[in-house]
């Protein structure tokens, strides 16, 4: 797969994953964790130099939701 970098374009290894997230319930502890699967499997590339990350998400899972950066933190509900 040929992916864009600062440095230009880089070819990595592809492979097939399934995304999901885990909520944090309402933050007590021993609160019930509910998860969420994206039926639809993704083909991303590999990082394995990368610590930065696991893996880039792109629009069409984050447009499923609501991403909102506040403060050095983020936050990423579902819609109803």
């Amino acid at each position: 797969m040929l992916v864009a970098t600062p440095s230009g374009l880089e070819r990595r290894r592809a492979y097939g994953f399934s995304v999901g997230f885990l909520d944090e319930g309402d933050g007590t502890l021993g609160a019930a964790r509910s998860p969420h699967y994206f039926p639809d499997a993704i083909t991303g590339a590999d990082f394995v130099k990368n610590s930065n990350f696991d893996v880039l998400l792109g629009m069409d899972i984050l447009r499923q939701g609501k991403l909102i950066f506040e403060n050095g933190q983020f936050e990423f509900t579902f819609r109803a």
